[in-house]
């Protein structure tokens, strides 16, 4: 019984551990394929940030204090009860006389995305939520007047918020980072995208990658929804649906912002991303991709999405309900890769006000 006792308070002080195997594909971290080059230049990261201050800001370093508070505290009662239960007559009491300090992980706070619903920066973000099962709400952002991110400090989405913190944190690459930080604090509680070891090729390929859907691919989708009077007005129809905007402003900002889009696509956004004729340009952009996945699952694995598969995911997801996304699935390769990422996401984590 004693040998018990102290064994319970070994593993209320000792942290929970786990492994797992991870599958590499033979080939890829010697042998990598790069993605096809833009003409745009590369979008630089806006935001620079210290690890020890993000640790102060989301509360990471009071988690791990505590924790050593709760394992030591765990010990000290485990020998108590050890002590008490040297008489005969109370070891048969011996297992109730030791608290059950066990609880069970703390839900993860809410975290608030302001947005543009068919934002492909946006839709990144949400993916990385909705893998990483994290919760979320939604504040749609009138893409007109912008009246809602006037409390945010920034000009452009996405902007999160984390429930209980005061800043607003932008660039949904920072973001990304920042959630993966906070989950990391959280232990196995939510599932990790994989990463391959740092300075190896497999983590250079990866970099590179998602590079190309900052500089690259968000701009070829981006061209294409925008491709035609009619498709500007697809991608603005969700103002009619979404947001707590005022019907008269719904309805302005629908075919205003469709206009504007429309116009600013032929006129300067192609040109500036070197995109000439956007629907080959987009089809020959996601054939590469499946071609740098080749036979694995995800991209240089078998076992889970890395950053960059969920990435192209969220920026595809994005445009699912136009004719764009029709098209892609039906005359590019990539319609089996983007269902299994569908099953390996699952369902979304939003929550809906009431």
């Amino acid at each position: 019984m004693l040998r018990r006792v102290a064994e319970v308070g070994v593993r209320l002080h000792a942290p929970l551990a786990r492994t797992r195997t991870i599958q590499q594909s033979g080939g890829w971290v010697s042998q990598c394929r790069v993605p096809p080059q833009s003409t745009s230049s590369r979008r630089t990261l806006l935001t620079s940030r210290s690890n020890d201050k993000t640790d102060q800001r989301w509360g990471y370093t009071s988690q791990r204090t505590a924790g050593a508070v709760a394992g030591a505290m765990g010990c000290g009662v485990a020998a108590a009860a050890a002590a008490w239960c040297t008489s005969s007559t109370q070891s048969a009491q011996c297992e109730a006389a030791v608290p059950d300090t066990t609880t069970a992980p703390s839900p993860p706070p809410m975290v608030t995305l302001y947005q543009y619903n068919p934002c492909p920066f946006c839709n990144k973000v949400k993916a990385y939520l909705d893998y990483s099962k994290i919760p979320w709400r939604v504040v749609e952002v009138d893409p007109l007047r912008k009246t809602e991110m006037k409390e945010t400090g920034h000009k452009k989405v996405p902007v999160i918020q984390i429930a209980g913190h005061a800043d607003y944190l932008a660039d949904s690459d920072a973001i990304i980072d920042e959630l993966q930080a906070f989950a990391s604090s959280h232990g196995d509680s939510h599932p990790r995208p994989y990463a391959a070891a740092a300075g190896t090729a497999a983590a250079a390929e990866e970099t590179v990658w998602r590079e190309w859907i900052n500089g690259r691919f968000v701009h070829i989708v981006t061209a294409n929804i925008y491709n035609t009077w009619g498709e500007s007005v697809q991608t603005f129809d969700y103002l009619l649906t979404h947001g707590n905007f005022a019907k008269v402003n719904q309805l302005m900002s629908t075919y205003v912002g469709a206009g504007v889009m429309f116009v600013l696509s032929k006129r300067k956004l192609n040109k500036k991303h070197g995109i000439v004729d956007p629907r080959p340009e987009l089809y020959a952009d996601c054939n590469a991709w499946v071609d740098a996945v080749g036979d694995n699952r995800f991209l240089g694995n078998n076992e889970r999405p890395t950053l960059a598969d969920l990435g192209v995911f969220g920026v595809l997801r994005a445009i699912q309900d136009y004719d764009t996304f029709d098209d892609v699935m039906a005359n590019t390769k990539i319609a089996s890769w983007y269902f299994r990422m569908a099953e390996a996401v699952g369902d979304s984590t939003l929550v809906v006000d009431a």
